[in-house]
């Protein structure tokens, strides 16, 4: 039985984000290959080929947002379709993986073979950057072939102590959100201060949580380790789905507030970020013990700016992480 990696199941995910944000009725393999770009599997092996990839990433999101027609029946909901191109690159890695003898299809496979829709525009903005199936091989399938299950990234910054030996204790990010109202997004931006400052410190529940943890015993022990909280604030986060206009943050134990509150009592600083067009609520909206978060400066991720606002937000952690802008 061939399954995903999980690495490639948030890529999939992201390319219906992707498509979804820019109103697009259908998912191309330009939307996969924007999406792969946050995959670990994909990272590892492009930057060996002295990928630009944040040059990549624009050349394919200025593509998407100019070339692709957007649906105009905005009454209607829509949802985003893969292409037979899509299809077919999916399908034929999984192909190759069954008739490796591996069970696991990576970022990787997909990537090798998305190649062969030679005439994409995909395609041909890898080729730009000197980046061929051949190479792709190379560099990203070889560690497997030598009994690696993964390439995992080493792009990280880590904070060395005076020897040189091992990392020291670095100040971490704890993202709070709320499920029903910005799971995509926080997975974006775990996944984006992944890559920048490596997941050891980068705190989301979904993945810094091992099956069976207990919750709440594991936030009272974490929670001081961190020094900085990220609440991720979209266009629901207040409203409840099953409850006109009741606010969710009036109840004591609601999870963002209670993650909030711990926040302020720790003196954990806050910043906002508001995604989908959100922005900050009003004072009365928000209980008297989390109030100060109207205080603080937040910052916008608009996704036709993503990279853009998203280094807006890097510029402004760094220095708290002990880290040079």
């Amino acid at each position: 039985m061939v399954a995903f990696s999980e690495n490639l199941k948030r890529s999939l995910h992201r390319s219906l984000d992707f498509a979804n944000y820019g109103a697009k009725e259908i998912i191309t393999v330009e939307h996969l290959l924007v999406s792969l770009l946050w995959d670990d599997d994909v990272i590892a092996g492009l930057k060996a080929c002295e990928v630009d990839l944040l040059s990549l990433k624009n050349r394919l999101r200025s593509y998407l947002e100019t070339e692709l027609e957007e649906f105009t029946d905005f009454d209607k909901k829509i949802e985003p379709q893969p292409t037979a191109n899509f299809q077919r690159v999916i399908h034929r890695a999984i192909i190759h993986v069954q008739s490796s003898g591996r069970t696991e299809v990576s970022g990787a496979h997909v990537l090798v073979a998305l190649f062969a829709e030679r005439e994409s525009e995909a395609v041909r903005f890898l080729q730009e950057q000197g980046v061929t199936r051949l190479v792709v091989v190379k560099n990203i399938l070889q560690a497997q072939k030598n009994g690696t299950d993964r390439i995992v990234t080493k792009a990280k910054k880590s904070i060395i102590d005076k020897s040189g030996n091992e990392p020291i204790k670095a100040d971490k990010v704890f993202i709070c959100y709320r499920r029903s109202d910005s799971a995509a997004s926080a997975q974006i931006i775990f996944d984006r201060l992944k890559l920048e400052f490596g997941i050891e410190r980068v705190f989301l529940d979904v993945v810094s949580n091992p099956p069976g943890t207990n919750y709440v015993k594991s936030f009272d022990e974490e929670l001081p380790k961190y020094n900085v909280m990220l609440v991720v604030i979209g266009k629901n986060w207040l409203v409840r789905d099953d409850e006109d206009a009741a606010c969710r943050l009036s109840q004591d134990k609601d999870p963002v507030r209670v993650e909030i509150r711990s926040a302020i009592q720790n003196n954990i600083e806050l910043i906002p970020i508001f995604v989908d067009g959100a922005s900050m609520p009003k004072v009365d909206q928000l209980p008297k013990d989390i109030q100060v978060l109207i205080q603080q400066t937040g910052v916008n991720l608009y996704h036709d700016l993503y990279d853009a606002s998203f280094e807006k937000l890097l510029n402004n952690l760094k220095p708290r992480l002990g880290l040079t802008p």
